[in-house]
């Protein structure tokens, strides 16, 4: 088996050596975490987890992400002593459950447009594509910079560079139905933002779909506090939600597709031994974080 461990300076020569033509591998930019600022090193936190799931678990399968982690200059070692196993498991299936809603959405509509709001280094595309989908991922210039640097954009999957809240990026997307992932970003808005981006989003096509992981309150001041204790580079969490309905009254006419724990369903076939099973189950009801997956209306209502 190909070793995926190279040093990044040396990756011209064993591609060179080792990398059938055709293949996706490319010799990647060196990055110096010392240029990175507060927001994007946090990036790298949950790309670490998902080469982490897709190392471990066959059910997920995420070669993009353990390359970058495997060649990047960055002590992940720190990530992995201060995130821990349960941090892992819960960025990662964060992931499993976001692109299980996508495939469901392409099966659902061929050729639909996958909006990837405040994308970071997610490799969605490269995970879900099934040869029609088209990907548009939305990110701070700053990021997408960097991002533009590690994962070029190709025909399906291109990288916009503005804020989630604005209207900048909408004009980037194909004709036809279009489904919206926030994962891992209404924590980091307000209330007020978090309404006025779903707001913003009702009449964009006549097909739109909305998923969001959303934590509760309690989750968030406990994050918050948490946050005092460790050494890696955060920022403080804002919105949290008590229901569904903090969210669907922003959108009157909205229809909830579904809604339940983040991590409902974690464990299954993973091999996870019992201890870990009981608690992730003990922790998503303690601090809970939901997944709702909401079918915005055509035209706003007053």
């Amino acid at each position: 088996m190909v070793e995926f461990a190279i040093h990044v300076r040396d990756f011209n020569e064993w591609r060179a050596r080792n990398a059938p033509r055709g293949l996706w591998y490319r010799a990647l930019p060196m990055v110096d975490p010392g240029s990175l600022g507060t927001v994007q090193q946090t990036l790298l936190i949950p790309l670490w987890a998902r080469a982490e799931w897709s190392r471990r678990f066959a059910a997920f399968q995420d070669p993009h992400s353990e390359r970058l982690v495997e060649s990047l200059q960055y002590d992940f070692e720190e990530v992995r002593k201060r995130i821990g196993t349960f941090g892992m498991l819960n960025l990662g299936y964060r992931s499993v459950r976001m692109d299980r809603i996508a495939r469901d959405f392409l099966k659902r509509h061929p050729g639909a447009t996958i909006v990837n709001l405040g994308c970071g280094l997610d490799t969605l595309y490269e995970r879900i594509d099934d040869g029609q989908a088209h990907v548009v991922n939305v990110d701070m210039p700053d990021t997408v910079a960097l991002r533009n640097r590690l994962l070029p954009p190709s025909d399906r999957s291109v990288a916009i560079g503005a804020s989630i809240l604005e209207d900048d990026w909408k004009a980037a997307l194909p004709p036809g139905p279009v489904l919206v992932l926030l994962a891992g970003v209404s924590m980091y808005l307000t209330r007020a933002q978090i309404h006025k981006l779903l707001r913003g989003l009702v009449g964009l096509r006549s097909t739109v779909e909305v998923a969001v992981d959303v934590m509760a309150p309690r989750t968030i001041r406990a994050s918050n506090f948490l946050m005092g204790f460790s050494r890696l580079p955060q920022a403080p969490l804002s919105f949290g939600a008590a229901g569904a309905q903090d969210l669907m009254e922003a959108i009157p006419g909205g229809r909830l597709i579904q809604s339940d724990y983040l991590l409902s369903g974690l464990g299954k076939g993973l091999g996870l031994p019992w201890q870990t099973r009981s608690l992730a189950q003990w922790g998503c009801r303690l601090f809970p974080e939901r997944l709702y997956q909401i079918a915005l209306p055509q035209e706003k209502r007053l």
